[in-house]
């Protein structure tokens, strides 16, 4: 199956808390929480506890986000 982009979507940026519950990495942003992929949080060697920022469709109730970048924690 072939997926095509018809055109860009929309984006915002948010930053939140990364977690995991039940097994799964989730980012909590502005009180609501995103699945974001664990390939993801290896690739950026995030930790639980670390502030990131994310990418969720603008004006959509999106269930996952993809991580932008590893806020550094001294950036405070």
């Amino acid at each position: 199956m072939l997926y095509k982009q018809i055109m860009p979507i929309d984006r915002e940026t948010k930053v939140g808390l990364l977690t995991k519950d039940l097994g799964k990495f989730q980012v909590v942003a502005e009180g609501k929480s995103y699945d974001v992929l664990t390939a993801a949080v290896t690739h950026f060697k995030a930790e639980i506890g670390d502030n990131v920022t994310v990418i969720i469709p603008k004006g959509k109730d999106a269930t996952y986000a993809a991580i932008e970048a590893v806020v550094p924690r001294d950036a405070h």
